[in-house]
């Protein structure tokens, strides 16, 4: 993977892309399409239980032209799925600072 600098989070978001969507981890690249690996809906709905899992945290699925950026639906590239799971857990981290 060729992000600047990979931090642990984006070594294991891979590795989960990797394993659920049955592609060399080799070929996940930030830009990497994910229909372009032929990633299909069934194997990104399991990528998406799997990071919800692993991250403690919830990642909306609107199959029905989502127009919110959070959604699973708008996920095209392995970057879109980095992006939005380090923002979601950076949410998450502000909601339980806030709370205490």
């Amino acid at each position: 993977m060729q992000f600047a600098e990979q931090t642990i989070a984006e070594q294991d978001i891979v590795a989960i892309i990797a394993q659920e969507g049955r592609v060399d981890a080799a070929l996940l690249t930030p830009d990497a399409n994910l229909a372009e690996l032929d990633i299909q809906s069934l194997e990104i709905v399991e990528i998406v239980f799997a990071l919800e899992e692993t991250f403690h945290i919830s990642i909306p699925f609107n199959a029905n032209g989502a127009t919110d950026a959070d959604s699973a639906a708008n996920l095209k590239t392995v970057r879109d799925i980095v992006e939005l799971v380090n923002r979601l857990v950076s949410c998450d981290s502000l909601d339980v600072a806030a709370a205490n």
